[in-house]
């Protein structure tokens, strides 16, 4: 629970496992090989008046991706360009987008608008974590993890799913 008060989430990469943090057991593993992990990068940040700025983002990464949105500093996300329901609808941030693609891969281009009531810009404005999720990828399963994998009984149904967490802060 201590990573939970320090990090978004926890940081954890978990889609929507946030809410069963409290009750949820660990089982210690090997870490995994990834040769790529996502990265995003800001194309673009305007300045739209005394009290908003605007980010164009483009994130690159594996098939599955989760992307974790939380304004710091005052900061509240006014608009973007995903579905409007969640700030239509005034949910609670962290929000949490789920990405994944099929064949083409290309960079998923977003943006957002954050809007601070005291116009200070001079600490970071939002916190974005992406989630990297190779579901379906065997090569990024190390010998320790396979070895790990095989070793629980045959009552259990362990999934391999490794996955990657960062956090950047604009």
């Amino acid at each position: 629970m201590d990573d939970c008060e320090a990090e978004m989430l926890c940081g954890l990469p978990l889609y929507n496992w946030h809410k069963s943090r409290a009750s949820s057991i660990w089982i210690p593993g090997p870490d995994p090989a990834f040769d790529s992990m996502p990265v995003i990068n800001v194309t673009s940040k305007n300045q739209i008046s005394k009290t908003k700025i605007r980010y164009d983002f483009e994130l690159t990464g594996p098939d599955h991706m989760g992307i974790f949105i939380r304004p710091l500093n005052g900061g509240k996300v006014k608009e973007w360009s995903f579905h409007w329901t969640p700030l239509r609808m005034d949910w609670e941030p962290p929000y949490f987008i789920y990405f994944s693609y099929g064949i083409n891969g290309d960079p998923l281009k977003f943006w957002l608008e954050i809007e601070k009531k005291d116009g200070d810009w001079s600490k970071p404005n939002i916190e974005i974590g992406i989630g990297g999720h190779w579901n379906h990828d065997e090569d990024k399963q190390t010998p320790e993890f396979k070895r790990f994998h095989a070793s629980f009984p045959q009552y259990v149904d362990p999934i391999a799913w490794p996955t990657s967490y960062d956090t950047w802060l604009f």
